[in-house]
């Protein structure tokens, strides 16, 4: 990894940090909300309507933060699969793994498209995260048949 990565990686963690605490803090404000509207017994018509608002404008910054969130942890993970990518490899399964990547990323794209039906999104995030491990378990066969060949 060299320099120029090393400090998009360093940016994309800051930002990732930003945005887990954004949705953390908008999580608590929210169960807040919701608490007042539902303990406060019978409220004032105008004031219950400004706290479903409220948590109508919460739920869709909350909304808002995930997806940028997804779409950095998705270029942390593109970033991450360059640099193993540009390791040197003389194992057979090399060309796997360059395939796996690539077939995750493009799934990975798919999911986080918000054009595509929910449920396809999901199926497709679902399929990223099963082929997680194969391409653990392609790159660590790659780098035993490279200890076993040196």
């Amino acid at each position: 990894m060299n320099q120029s990565e090393a400090t998009l990686r360093a940016e994309l963690l800051d930002k990732k940090t930003a945005l887990v605490n954004g949705v953390h803090a908008i999580n608590a404000e929210l169960s807040a909300v919701k608490n007042k509207i539902n303990s406060s017994g019978h409220l004032p018509k105008e004031e219950y309507r400004k706290l479903c608002s409220r948590q109508s404008a919460l739920i869709a910054d909350k909304n808002s933060l995930e997806s940028q969130l997804h779409l950095t942890k998705a270029e942390l993970s593109k970033l991450a699969d360059r640099a193993h990518a540009s390791k040197p490899s003389n194992g057979e399964s090399a060309p796997i793994v360059r395939e796996l990547v690539a077939l995750r990323q493009k799934y990975q794209e798919f999911a986080a498209d918000g054009t595509r039906v929910s449920s396809m999104r999901k199926m497709a995030a679902e399929f990223v995260l099963e082929l997680n491990p194969l391409i653990k378990g392609a790159i660590r066969l790659a780098a035993k048949e490279k200890e076993s060949e040196s």
